[in-house]
């Protein structure tokens, strides 16, 4: 079972600093969470998701706004960020479209 990511590291304790791994375990957690995914490991995702954990990609948002998003507004911050796409099929599956704007 995937657990929340720990919120990642406080910079001044007023904004939060997502690197790539925590950006790629932020995904995988709300992914789960919000669409009842079951399964993150197809072959694409796995690839996508190992290059975003290695992307070197940086993000950093307010803390009172990360605070104030939902979860689901949260999933779709982090995917925009990762420039990420992804379907659901009805087998509770997570199939990427892309990441890092990548197709």
């Amino acid at each position: 079972m995937l657990k929340e990511p720990k919120v990642a590291k406080a910079t001044a304790s007023r904004r939060i600093s997502f690197d790539s791994g925590l950006l790629t375990a932020g995904l995988r957690y709300h992914l789960r969470e919000q669409f009842g995914i079951e399964q993150v490991s197809s072959p694409r995702l796995s690839e996508a998701f190992e290059n975003l954990s290695h992307s070197g990609l940086h993000a950093v948002i307010r803390r009172s706004t990360w605070e104030a998003l939902t979860d689901s507004q949260r999933l779709v911050w982090l995917m925009e960020v990762a420039g990420a796409e992804f379907k659901t099929n009805p087998e509770s599956t997570a199939i990427v479209q892309k990441v890092l704007g990548v197709e």
